[in-house]
């Protein structure tokens, strides 16, 4: 063996080394010609492990987003999420939980809602992916139009992923029942504003049972609107008073006077 031991450490390694049961193939560790097998082995397997990695010499994983190719260099089991906002910079699909569970960074992937927290980017690759920023050019889409109407949103951080979920729905269900949202609509917003997300639905769908569901709308077409939604409040304190607030021209709140339950599909006088 070429190494000689220089002191007592060294030594005992040198011996361990050229002990048989550190023998491999019949030869010692220390071998020269078993460092040179090692050697070339390890030579060609970093000539070729590259060929496996997405960023090695294998062409970058191309995205279809909003209609437009894209293509990333980056780890096949980055969440769609973070190549979303930070590789190509579209950061209207938040982040939430991180753990597929709020759907704030809920985006379309063939038509259908995946929260893109945890949905590998090289399970998107050469499908159809949609984000808030291409749902619509001009913010036209029905939902758009009916979220716009109705004010659904208040902080707003959840909503890009509730108006996808929403999308997804009505081109699955043109027409669905308050039982088809409440199965598909299964993203929390954290201001509460499920009913009139659910109400903005129906006004998209144009079921004509969006409108007086929670809130009391007085814009555009309420003189026509008609709803089937009936909410019971069960309301067991005394003194607890509900306010509904009209919208329009001649917005103002309604004070209900104490009452065991309020049924709010009927127009408030």
């Amino acid at each position: 063996c070429a190494c000689e031991p220089s002191d007592l450490p060294h030594q005992s390694i040198h011996v361990l080394l050229r002990s048989p049961s550190w023998r491999l193939g019949g030869e010692s560790l220390c071998s020269p010609r078993l460092f040179c097998r090692v050697g070339v082995r390890l030579l060609v397997m970093s000539a070729i492990l590259p060929l496996f990695h997405p960023g090695g010499t294998l062409p970058m994983l191309k995205l279809n987003i909003n209609g437009q190719t894209q293509q990333v260099d980056v780890e096949p089991e980055m969440p769609l999420l973070w190549v979303l906002r930070d590789q190509l910079g579209m950061t209207g699909t938040k982040f939430g939980c991180g753990i597929a569970q709020c759907g704030a960074c809920t985006v379309q992937v063939n038509g259908t809602p995946v929260r893109s927290c945890s949905y590998p980017v090289a399970s998107a690759a050469n499908q159809k992916i949609t984000t808030i920023e291409g749902l619509s050019a001009d913010a036209s889409h029905p939902v758009q139009v009916a979220w716009k109407a109705l004010d659904v949103p208040q902080c707003g951080y959840c909503q890009s992923g509730q108006i996808l979920a929403a999308a997804a729905l009505l081109k699955r269900k043109p027409k669905p029942t308050d039982q088809d949202i409440d199965e598909a609509m299964t993203n929390i917003c954290r201001c509460g504003s499920y009913q009139r997300i659910r109400a903005a639905i129906h006004m998209a769908a144009g079921t004509g049972k969006g409108i007086g569901s929670v809130i009391h709308y007085a814009g555009p077409g309420a003189a026509n609107a008609k709803t089937g939604i009936s909410t019971d409040l069960q309301i067991d304190r005394p003194n607890f008073r509900v306010f509904r607030v009209f919208r329009g021209e001649k917005s103002r709140p309604q004070i209900i006077p104490p009452t065991t339950a309020v049924s709010s599909h009927q127009r408030l006088p």
